[in-house]
C-alpha cells in the first residue's frame, strides 16, 4: 500500500512533440487511479493543488497562462479540462479529409501498409 502512495511521475512536456496527446492520457488515468486511491477524502482546492504539484513547473507555467472563471478557481474539473484542451488540441476535419483524400499509395509500399 505504502507503493501508492508515491505521487506520478511528471507529465513531460516537449516542444514540438506530437505524442503529446497520448501522453496525456496515460498520465491523466494515473493521475485519476493516485486520487482515487490517495486522496478520496480531499477537498477540492487539495485535489487542484496536488494536481499541479504532481504536473511539475512546466504544467505549472502552462496552467498560469490559463483564464478561470471566478465559480471555477480551486476546481479539479475545469482545471483538468483546461489542460485537456491544451493537450489535445481539436482537428481540423476539413483538412484531415483532405489530407485522406489526396493520399497516394508510394512505389515501395506494399498494399497493406497503404490501407492502413
Amino acid at each position: 500500500m505504502d507503493k501508492l502512495r508515491q505521487t506520478p511521475a511528471e507529465l513531460q512536456f516537449v516542444p514540438g512533440d506530437g505524442d503529446l496527446s497520448e501522453r496525456w492520457k496515460r498520465w491523466i488515468q494515473t493521475v485519476n487511479l493516485y486520487m482515487d486511491v490517495c486522496m478520496k477524502d480531499a477537498s477540492e482546492k487539495e485535489r487542484c493543488s496536488a494536481f499541479l504539484y504532481i504536473i511539475g513547473q512546466d504544467g505549472r507555467d502552462i496552467h498560469n497562462t490559463f483564464d478561470f472563471e471566478t465559480s471555477e478557481v480551486d476546481k479539479i474539473k475545469p482545471l483538468i479540462q483546461k489542460f485537456e484542451d491544451y493537450c489535445i488540441p481539436k482537428q481540423n476535419t476539413t483538412i484531415q479529409r483532405y489530407k485522406f483524400n489526396k493520399r497516394v499509395q508510394g512505389e515501395t509500399e506494399s498494399v497493406d501498409q497503404y490501407v492502413t
